[in-house]
């Protein structure tokens, strides 16, 4: 029997992989989603479908269902054939970012974390280096009219 909960002492062997955070660390940012991902890999053979969430149960309905499982795996087939093609040892569940690819490559091409090279290093002193680091984002929300702005220089 198959089982989700186990013993306090025993080991859960359960492995769960999140298809649309495996195709943003597999293919970068974009459309992510199960229609994206489907178009992004080139996957023709399964479309997903449309369903009235608040209807009733119907064959329809549970069709879509059915599809929306296919799609999925589909999916995870397409992401799985891509990494095995990195041909990096982590386990594929343990992919979670482009950054998790990033360190798969540096673990299995002998890169030493930089705190491993440097025990020693004033840990102070990468915390004042990563506050210099800023990301600054900026957004529209009124377009095609004129607007008094003020101008603000981080």
């Amino acid at each position: 029997m198959y089982q989700i909960h186990q013993g306090r002492n025993e080991r859960r062997n359960h492995q769960f992989l999140d298809t649309m955070q495996l195709g943003r660390a597999m293919l970068g940012p974009g459309k992510n989603s199960m229609r994206g991902l489907l178009k992004k890999l080139k996957i023709t053979d399964v479309e997903k479908g449309e369903a009235d969430y608040d209807g009733p149960i119907t064959p329809e309905y549970l069709g879509y269902g059915r599809t929306d499982v296919q799609a999925t795996w589909r999916i995870f087939q397409e992401l799985r054939t891509l990494y095995v093609k990195h041909g990096r040892s982590r386990p594929i569940d343990r992919i979670y970012s482009e950054a998790s690819m990033g360190k798969a490559y540096f673990a299995d091409t002998g890169v030493t974390p930089f705190m491993k090279q440097n025990p020693t290093f004033d840990r102070h002193m990468i915390g004042a280096a990563m506050e210099t680091l800023y990301g600054g984002r900026s957004g529209v929300r009124v377009r095609h009219q004129i607007r008094e702005t003020v101008q603000a220089d981080f």
